[in-house]
């Protein structure tokens, strides 16, 4: 096996620096690679076909200048100057807008798409999962029959089944790319000015991706690690609640099979407490898909059922320290690592919210 010597990897980098030269103005001292593109008229870059509407700018020109984007080094910050000959009957302003508009727009959308990603993957993964519960209950409890080539069959389907929307998830999340025409954060973190000129070369204006100039409504870190935990706390109630309302079911039809008669008051009210919990766990997942996709059933039901969780699980707590039933934490343990993701979720949403308030607030003062 044959490698590149140092000397050779400074021929290939030297000459991908030449053809970058060859097509852009390069900048090495400042790091910067100046992109120029040229337009007869301005209806070759806006879209005037919303009736009565402002200009949309087309995509194939924010396509053009992303696949452009590809071929500059990451070390290089990005110019990009966009020279319109004639504007004829189009409002230069109104075109500059266009394209800040359009890119702003991408971002909003690109930031959907990526919740309904997170999403997705979530609900596949916990469907996946509950799938693979059921399989190992129903053979435990031999509700696939006792002939072992029926049993085997449906095992191994439903567990065929279960990995295939977990693989799934993975794929959604890590493997699709963007559906969007462009990635606007690619343009937000690569792209340092975009600089709109005339026949004449005259600067007409120029738009600036100075992160903190910019007018976007980027969501913050802390907002986004916050929606996040509630969005993993409220997935994995939707799992656990659907995983113990199959355990109720094994109970139930273990006592049918095997009855007890001093064990049927024991059966029914451990079930119907078990089946109260699930119910408020299952709504709580809904709620918290609802809150971070932005729409949905029960989104304003989360603080109610966070403080009937919180007395639940103490009630349990106490229970557990007074009897000495360290079984039943265990058996809790994944619903009160749960718990504690939602509500950490829920109690930095509502700073957050109300934080934001305060500003809208002061903003409309001003």
């Amino acid at each position: 096996m044959t490698f590149f010597s140092s000397k050779e990897g400074e021929v290939m980098q030297n000459r991908e620096r030449m053809l970058l030269g060859k097509y852009y103005d390069v900048d090495d001292e400042n790091k910067i690679v100046t992109m120029s593109y040229c337009f007869e008229e301005a209806s070759l870059v806006v879209d005037n076909s919303l009736d009565n509407k402002e200009y949309l700018i087309k995509d194939e020109i924010m396509e053009k200048i992303i696949s452009g984007m590809k071929s500059v080094p990451l070390m290089y910050k990005i110019n990009i100057n966009l020279r319109i000959k004639d504007f004829k009957n189009y409002s230069k302003e109104k075109v500059v807008e266009a394209f800040e508009d359009g890119i702003e727009m991408n971002h909003y959308s690109l930031e959907r798409e990526n919740k309904r990603k997170w999403i997705k993957t979530l609900v596949l993964v916990i469907i996946g999962i509950v799938i693979l519960f059921f399989n190992t209950i129903a053979k435990s409890e031999s509700w696939y029959g006792t002939k072992s080539t029926s049993s085997g069959i449906a095992s191994e389907v439903f567990d065929i089944a279960a990995w295939v929307f977990i693989w799934e998830a993975v794929t959604i999340m890590f493997l699709t790319p963007t559906e969007l025409p462009f990635n606007s954060n690619r343009i937000k973190f690569r792209v340092k000015n975009i600089i709109f000129l005339d026949d004449k070369n005259k600067i007409i204006s120029t738009i600036r991706f100075d992160l903190k100039d910019l007018k976007w409504d980027s969501v913050s870190t802390l907002d986004s690690i916050s929606k996040k935990l509630l969005l993993i706390g409220g997935a994995a109630f939707l799992g656990i609640a659907t995983c113990d309302f199959i355990t109720t079911i094994r109970d139930i039809t273990s006592y049918i099979k095997s009855p007890i008669p001093e064990m049927l008051p024991i059966l029914i009210s451990t079930s119907a407490i078990s089946i109260v919990i699930d119910l408020l766990e299952f709504i709580a997942g809904i709620g918290t898909l609802s809150i971070y996709n932005g729409h949905g059933p029960f989104k304003k039901t989360a603080g109610i059922i966070g403080i009937i969780l919180t007395v639940l699980f103490s009630l349990l707590f106490i229970l557990v320290m007074i009897s000495g039933a360290s079984s039943l934490l265990l058996s809790i343990s994944w619903s009160f690592v749960s718990y504690i993701l939602y509500v950490i979720g829920n109690i930095l949403q509502f700073i957050i919210n109300k934080k934001k308030k305060r500003l809208e607030k002061k903003e409309k003062n001003i």
